[in-house]
């Protein structure tokens, strides 16, 4: 069997990531690569779940404990870190088992990052200074003005970020959100899967971006205003949706289609009960693009977790808490 060019291990801080990689590296040729921008920082041991001397032990980690909390780590510094670290792996005839919940990370590694500029001292210098001067909303405002996009996704106290859009357009002349769409149309472009959870009102993907066979989760814009699905793909997609009384009630993404007229309401094959039931087909052949789209609702949250509950129950797994 060749040898895999690196294991994924990924979940947020205290979920068991790194008892399952001890026990993996135990019995495997691995060796672990901390994916986590907290545990980079020597002295950070409280509320990072960073593995303690005896675990250690028996199953080192790289890219723990590289600088000081003075000092500044970037995903950039990371994909480098990592990719030296791998190299090296692979050459003593290992594999690399990348363990973390930095998810910036995992898909800087994945995909790249955009081809933005470095950081610029002085015009960070002068952006702070004017906040210092109009505060950060009135920079907000700004970066509306300069690039709405851009603006739509970053809350007016979100200082760092504010700054980086602002300084990526002194640099270049051009928005920020210009350049990370390129970016994304790579990270798309051979995706089996794609999910979507955002609050914009813009489509965040393009049809032709998409391969054949995709299939797209989109459970995020969910109010009449909202889209992040743009038209064309709704109308090459075999359309399955959660509920069509909700959706046909308050999902933009359809709405909004069948307003510019690119769907009609017949477009929607079924709902996701009528396809789990069998009564409604699902996809018909590998190269047909499917998308779910769901607005929420609570009575199929209930299930699911009542059916988790009693798989749960029965495969004798989980922990029970007492609240």
């Amino acid at each position: 069997m060749p040898a895999l060019p690196a294991i994924l291990l990924m979940g947020p801080t205290g979920a068991g990531k790194t008892a399952h990689a001890a026990e993996l590296v135990a019995r495997l040729p691995l060796e672990i690569v901390s994916v986590d921008s907290a545990m980079v920082f020597r002295g950070m041991d409280i509320g990072t779940a960073k593995p303690g001397p005896r675990l250690l032990a028996r199953a080192p980690h790289h890219l723990i404990d590289l600088i000081d909390p003075a000092e500044s780590y970037s995903a950039a510094r990371f994909v480098a870190d990592a990719n030296r670290v791998m190299d090296e792996i692979r050459a003593r005839g290992r594999v690399p088992l990348l363990v973390g919940g930095t998810m910036l990370y995992f898909r800087a590694l994945q995909s790249g990052l955009a081809k933005l500029p470095p950081a610029d001292a002085a015009i960070r210098e002068s952006i702070e200074r004017r906040a210092g001067q109009a505060g950060w909303p009135a920079l907000h405002a700004e970066l509306q003005r300069l690039d709405p996009a851009a603006a739509l996704r970053i809350l007016p106290g979100d200082q760092q970020r504010i700054q980086r859009a602002l300084e990526v357009i002194e640099l270049t002349g051009s928005p920020i959100s210009s350049q990370q769409r390129e970016d994304l149309r790579g990270a798309v472009r051979d995706a089996d899967l794609l999910v979507a959870a955002t609050t914009s009102t813009k489509p965040i993907v393009k049809s032709e971006w998409l391969k054949a066979g995709v299939h797209i989760n989109a459970v995020g814009s969910h109010r009449p205003d909202y889209r992040e699905i743009d038209g064309v793909t709704l109308a090459r997609a075999k359309l399955i949706v959660d509920s069509r009384e909700a959706i046909m009630a308050e999902c933009g993404d359809i709405l909004l289609a069948i307003k510019e007229k690119t769907i009609s309401e017949n477009h929607i094959h079924g709902e996701i009960g009528e396809v789990l039931a069998g009564t409604k087909p699902g996809r018909s052949s590998a190269g047909e693009v499917t998308l779910y789209k769901s607005v929420g609702i609570a009575i199929q949250d209930v299930a699911t977790a009542n059916l988790v509950y009693r798989k749960a129950l029965e495969q004798a797994v989980g922990t029970t808490v007492e609240i």
